[in-house]
């Protein structure tokens, strides 16, 4: 049986308090490595052409790399968002960051961003389509969009193999995927995404994904052809 988003929130798959919420920014275990991109460097940019460079980090965990950002770049304006509340503290004097707990099947943000992150944070989600077409209309011009999926992780109702397809209208939405981080890049140049797909429900006992961790599959009808 399916769930609905609010009893997979409850459950200990999603809650999971063993998964890695302590990533730094940068070095072994951190953002650069599992992104193969800068986020710092990417804002720093980002600041000497606006002056409110700003990241949306969703699924931050401890919100360690967003806390160490502000104490690298304070014109960085930074917020996380996580359904669990184990934050880290923030230092005094940092005033540019926050750290939000909230659910991402209905939290909106009230702003734009010019980088949106969520690491390994798709693999917990029930409508994994419906927040990355969320977050795609969060961006600002120039913004960038990085978030982990595995396509074996979303499942269309009907269908024994289901990742050709979904890759097929990810790629015709404008993101592209690097497989071998299992990552998807949208930047903000495409019109906004529509997805052809409707979710199911998700079931938290689909077992361990390619991290290791136990992972949620999705389950979607694709709704044209």
């Amino acid at each position: 049986m399916l769930l609905n988003s609010a009893a997979l929130e409850k459950s200990e798959i999603v809650a999971n308090a063993s998964m890695n919420r302590q990533r730094n920014l940068a070095g072994a275990n951190s953002y650069e490595k599992d992104l193969g991109f800068s986020p710092l460097d990417f804002l720093k940019a980002k600041s000497e052409t606006h002056q409110d460079a700003a990241w949306l980090d969703l699924c931050c965990g401890t919100g360690r790399a967003l806390i160490q950002t502000a104490g690298l770049d304070r014109r960085v304006k930074l917020i996380g968002v996580d359904l669990v509340p184990m934050f880290d503290s923030i230092p005094p004097g940092l005033d540019g960051i926050r750290l939000i707990a909230a659910s991402l099947e209905k939290w909106e943000p009230a702003e734009r961003f010019d980088l949106i992150t969520c690491v390994h944070g798709l693999h917990y989600i029930g409508d994994k389509l419906g927040l990355l077409q969320r977050a795609a209309a969060w961006l600002r011009d120039g913004g960038l969009l990085m978030a982990h999926l595995d396509y074996r992780n979303v499942r269309i109702e009907g269908r024994n193999s289901s990742g050709p397809q979904i890759g097929k209208d990810l790629h015709r939405a404008g993101f592209r995927y690097v497989s071998g981080r299992r990552l998807l890049i949208r930047d903000a140049q495409f019109p906004q995404p529509l997805l052809p797909y409707r979710y199911l429900g998700a079931d938290d006992h689909a077992g361990p994904n390619y991290t290791g961790q136990p992972a949620v599959d999705s389950y979607y009808e694709r709704t044209r052809s």
